[in-house]
C-alpha cells in the first residue's frame, strides 16, 4: 500500500472503521483498525483486508465469473431461439 495509495483511494481500506466511527478523522482512522480487527476475531466475525492489487484481482475474478454466466445464458437463449 503505502501512504500515497492510502491517500489516492481515500482510505477506502478502512471503510468498516469509518462506518463504525464516522467521527474519527480520516488521518487517524488507521489507529483503530487493529482494535476492530481484534474485536471481529474475538466475536468470530469476518474481517478482510487486502492490498489494492489483491482487491483488483478479486474484483476482476468476480466480474469474469458474472460475465461467463451471462455469456452462457445468452448462448443458451440464442440456441433456443434457433430451435423455435
Amino acid at each position: 500500500g503505502g501512504k500515497l495509495v492510502e491517500f489516492w483511494y481515500g482510505n477506502l481500506r478502512y471503510q468498516i472503521e469509518h462506518h463504525l466511527f464516522p467521527q474519527i478523522p480520516s488521518h487517524k482512522i488507521h489507529l483503530i483498525a487493529p482494535l476492530v480487527e481484534k474485536h471481529c476475531k474475538i466475536n468470530n466475525l469476518a474481517y478482510t483486508s487486502m492490498s489494492a492489487r489483491a482487491s483488483y484481482g478479486q474484483i476482476g475474478g468476480s466480474l469474469k465469473e458474472v460475465a461467463l454466466k451471462l455469456r452462457e445464458k445468452h448462448s443458451e437463449e440464442k440456441r433456443l431461439a434457433k430451435v423455435a
